[in-house]
């Protein structure tokens, strides 16, 4: 039986496009092992205070119907459409589809942005990393974290 290894890491990788890429871990389970991530994309405090009361309204639509549907509002959209754009310490819910998953990596990732960036979103993780995204970083923040990955995920190095 083959002993099953997970190395975590949760440190960023690079930036692309914008978003700052995490290598999560790595694992080996013998015959299947490979590397996980996380992608996040900033959201900047412009992007917050540009948003419009129909804004709000728009992007609270399909909250507060899973809310009425579920008996937990009794507000109409407008009314719920404002108490959530008065909720800003919980960006969750500030921006419908807004998934703020891995939030404990935000500290880390504002490293690497400038102070117009007030939160982040997670866009997506699990099995991110291939061999055209890892040549293609626009900023790579650790080398060596792409040498592992593409160990792990058995990228061959150009020639």
């Amino acid at each position: 039986m083959t002993k099953q290894k997970q190395t975590n890491y949760f440190k960023p990788v690079g930036i692309k496009d914008g978003s700052i890429y995490f290598l999560d871990y790595t694992f080996d389970h013998g015959d299947f092992k490979g590397a996980t991530g996380t992608i996040l994309d900033p959201i900047s405090k412009d992007y917050i205070a540009d948003l419009t009361s129909e804004d709000w309204i728009d992007y609270c639509r399909d909250i507060w119907v899973d809310a009425v549907q579920s008996g937990s509002t009794e507000e109409s959209l407008e009314e719920f459409s404002e108490s959530v754009q008065n909720e800003h310490e919980s960006y969750g819910r500030l921006f419908p589809g807004h998934d703020d998953s891995y939030s404990e990596l935000y500290e880390e990732a504002h490293k690497h942005f400038d102070n117009s960036v007030e939160t982040f979103n997670c866009s997506g993780g699990g099995r991110i990393f291939d061999e055209e995204l890892l040549n293609s970083f626009d900023k790579v923040i650790d080398p060596k974290l792409i040498e592992i990955i593409k160990q792990f995920e058995l990228i061959k190095e150009a020639a």
